[in-house]
């Protein structure tokens, strides 16, 4: 459980940030950052061409 409260956190972090505004205005353009490409991210042994044969799925086991 504590795993999935750190990666939530996490991703909060990463991707969140406060603007302070009324719910109406449109935000700024610099609040948006363009998108990011996972594969640049990957070790250099992952291809950019992997075929879903080459991830494993992991299933979350009942607690």
């Amino acid at each position: 459980m504590r795993e999935k409260q750190q990666v939530l956190l996490y991703l909060a972090v990463k991707h969140m940030s406060f603007f302070d505004s009324s719910h109406c205005p449109p935000l700024p353009s610099s609040m948006f950052g363009m998108p990011w490409d996972i594969h640049s991210s990957l070790p250099n042994q992952f291809s950019t061409d992997s075929s879903s044969e080459d991830f494993e799925i992991i299933k979350e086991s009942d607690e």
